[in-house]
């Protein structure tokens, strides 16, 4: 007999999902991205434009790629990041008048952020940050792409900035210096082959494109139907669901945290718009949920599309007030449409493309280890570092494959099995490896 404790059990696994488990501490790039938020729309505001300073938030998002301690190899990493934000903001606003034009751009920028991204070891939140600030820029008034995309740039280049800043203040008071990590980088050719070449990566990056674009086409068509000019939420919606990977588990995953999180974030929309506050409020509040989204997003996504929501409504909505109701029905069903998508697209994946990958990764790592075994002293690193890339790959592939549908899982099991096993085996060469004394006079090279 079951015990009240073992019948509640899925129930608490639901909840602790939802809720979420601690994570690293976010104070400090949390208040440092509701500081960049606020300054940029309370200097817009007292410029008498605050309509700026709600574009100019796009490029506060540069500052949630900021990791706890910004030194100069970071603040080259946030400045890119600024510019690529800018010039998606600039294409988007170009094509903004062409509905079809405009949702074919914001599916490439998903496909090509899916692809770079994790090749570029960008941090979190990856893709995603990017993909919705090209989605949100289709919906801008028109005719304002320069200036828009001039706006985001000049505050996603004052978050560096700040972060630098912010940085260095807090290394002088404390006296506290972190020691800089440096991974040697890949040469170009490696990075190729196991970032693009022979990866995954590349139906990864398609199946996310693909859901954006069908996402966009579906909310145009439903948008034309209805009388409503918002699609780009639903495109925003698919790209969010797959931020984190686009194989089914996380993606269902992902849906339910986002449409839980955007019921509960409308209700706060609906509660900021109704009260009319005031312009420098508004930059207030605007910093409030950037600093809530940024501190809780790492314990629970739900959570923080509560804090995430009403700012996407206030910045989606420059200069295109309309009824309230509308606004919050438009939202939530723009945003079903993009899960949907996404949900659906998490579904497809062939199970021999699945078998023919783990197959195909398998046999490299089996190769290198033979050739590690077989090295002489001479060019064992060449081979262990051959070896190291070809595990890590392995293991990539194994871990996207064990996130995909039911189905796909059973019919690979046994090559999960044979996966797992070479994986092993390559763990231990390696870590036999890094104890070798004509080894370990030279550092490896790892993965950035």
């Amino acid at each position: 007999m079951m015990t009240a404790a073992q019948v509640d059990q899925p129930g608490r696994r639901w909840v602790r999902a939802l809720v979420g488990s601690a994570g690293p501490p976010r104070l400090i790039p949390a208040a440092r991205t509701g500081v960049c938020t606020g300054i940029a729309v309370a200097v817009a505001v007292a410029a008498h434009r605050p309509d700026w300073g709600l574009v100019a938030v796009l490029g506060c998002f540069t500052s949630q790629y900021a990791p706890r301690d910004v030194r100069w190899r970071a603040a080259l990493t946030l400045t890119g990041i600024a510019l690529s934000l800018s010039f998606a903001v600039l294409v988007a606003g170009l094509l903004s008048t062409h509905r079809f034009w405009a949702v074919v751009c914001t599916a490439v920028v998903a496909a090509i952020a899916t692809l770079l991204v994790p090749a570029l070891a960008i941090p979190p939140p990856g893709m995603s940050v990017i993909v919705i600030a090209t989605a949100v820029a289709t919906g801008l008034p028109s005719g304002h792409a320069v200036r828009n995309a001039l706006l985001v740039l000049a505050a996603g280049c004052g978050c560096v900035v700040i972060a630098v800043l912010e940085t260095a203040v807090r290394t002088v008071l404390l006296r506290h210096t972190t020691v800089a990590t440096t991974s040697p980088r890949l040469s170009f050719r490696d990075w190729w082959e196991f970032h693009i070449r022979r990866s995954p990566a590349l139906f990864m990056s398609a199946r996310v494109g693909g859901t954006v674009f069908v996402a966009g086409v579906l909310a145009n068509a439903v948008a034309s139907a209805l009388g409503t000019s918002r699609s780009y939420w639903a495109m925003a919606a698919g790209a969010a669901a797959m931020g984190t990977g686009s194989h089914g588990a996380v993606v269902r995953l992902r849906v339910t945290h986002y449409l839980l999180g955007s019921c509960a974030g409308v209700i706060v929309a609906a509660a900021i718009l109704s009260s009319d506050p005031a312009p420098y409020v508004i930059a207030v509040l605007l910093g409030l949920l950037m600093f809530g989204a940024e501190f809780v997003v790492i314990r629970s996504y739900a959570l923080a599309l509560v804090f995430i929501t009403p700012l996407a409504i206030l910045i989606a909505h420059t200069g295109r007030a309309g009824p309230l109701p509308a606004l919050v029905a438009d939202r939530l069903l723009e945003s079903a449409i993009g899960c949907a998508c996404a949900l659906l697209a998490g579904l497809a994946i062939t199970k021999r493309w699945a078998q023919r990958q783990l197959a195909a990764s398998s046999t490299a790592t089996l190769d290198a280890i033979k050739a590690t075994l077989a090295a002489t002293p001479t060019n064992v690193d060449r081979e262990l570092h051959a070896l190291r890339l070809r595990s890590t790959r392995l293991d990539l592939i194994r871990t996207r494959v064990s996130g995909e549908r039911k189905a796909v899982r059973t019919a690979v099991a046994s090559a999960l099995q044979e996966a797992a096993q070479v994986s092993a085996q390559a763990a231990c060469l390696l870590s036999a490896g890094r104890n070798m004394p004509h080894v370990a006079e030279r550092p490896h090279r790892s993965l950035p």
